[in-house]
C-alpha cells in the first residue's frame, strides 16, 4: 500500500483533523507496517480559527481485531511494557477495520458537510500515521466514494510553512506546546492538534 503524499499548505478554510495511530510494530524509520494497527484516534478543529470541537468529537476506534496481529518486535514490546494502561486502552472493545473506517467517515464527513468544508488530515510522523488511517479508509472505499475534498499533511513541515520558519524551529515550537502524551489515540490526537494550533500563535 502506498502512503498518500502530504502537501504543505492547508486549505484557506477547512476541517482540520488531527489523528493518531497506535500499533503493535515499531520501525526505526517510523514507517507504516500493514496489519499492525491497534487503534486510530482523531480530533477536529476549525481552520483557520484554530478552534477545537468539543472533546465528544475526539474519538478512537478501539482494537482492530480483524487486522492480523503481528508478533511484536522488541522495540514495540518494550514500549507497551512501559505503558500498560495505554496498551489496554488500545486493545479493548475489538472491532473490524470496516467498522473503524465507517466510524471515522461518519464523524468527520458529517462535520465537513455541516460546515461545507474540505478535510485536511494532519499527523506526525506522516509515513506512520497516514498508512494506518489510509488502510481504514480503503476498508470502506472512502477515498473512492467520498464527495468531500481530502488533503494529507505532515505536521512539522506544514507548521513550518504556515509559520514561515524552518522545520527545525517549527519542531521546537510544536514540542514546546506538546505535553507528555498518554499514548491513547484520541487523547494524543487532541493534544497534538492543540499544540499545532498554539505553535502558530507563538
Amino acid at each position: 500500500m502506498t502512503v498518500p503524499n502530504p502537501t504543505l499548505a492547508l486549505p484557506a478554510r477547512c476541517l482540520l483533523v488531527s489523528y493518531d495511530a497506535e500499533a503493535n510494530v515499531s520501525m526505526p524509520d517510523h514507517s507504516f507496517v500493514e496489519g499492525s494497527t491497534l487503534s486510530i484516534g482523531w480530533a477536529c478543529f476549525l481552520w483557520p480559527e484554530k478552534t477545537p470541537f468539543p472533546r465528544s468529537f475526539c474519538q478512537t476506534t478501539g482494537h482492530l481485531a480483524v487486522i492480523p496481529r503481528q508478533e511484536m518486535n522488541s522495540s514495540a514490546r518494550d514500549f507497551w511494557n512501559r505503558h500498560p494502561t495505554a496498551y489496554r486502552a488500545a486493545t479493548d472493545d475489538p472491532i473490524s477495520p470496516q467498522e473503524a473506517g465507517a466510524a471515522f467517515a461518519k464523524c468527520v464527513e458529517s462535520l465537513a458537510k455541516r460546515y461545507m468544508l474540505p478535510i485536511a488530515l494532519i499527523a506526525r510522523p506522516h509515513n506512520f500515521d497516514a498508512g494506518h488511517l489510509f488502510s481504514l479508509m480503503q476498508a470502506v472505499h472512502l477515498a473512492e466514494t467520498s464527495k468531500i475534498s481530502w488533503t494529507w499533511h505532515d505536521l512539522v513541515p506544514t507548521l513550518a510553512y504556515h509559520a514561515g520558519v524552518t522545520q527545525k524551529e517549527a519542531k521546537a515550537r510544536f514540542t514546546k506546546h506538546l505535553p507528555p502524551l498518554p499514548h491513547v489515540a484520541d487523547q494524543d490526537s487532541y493534544l497534538q492538534g492543540l499544540a499545532f494550533c498554539r505553535a502558530l500563535q507563538t
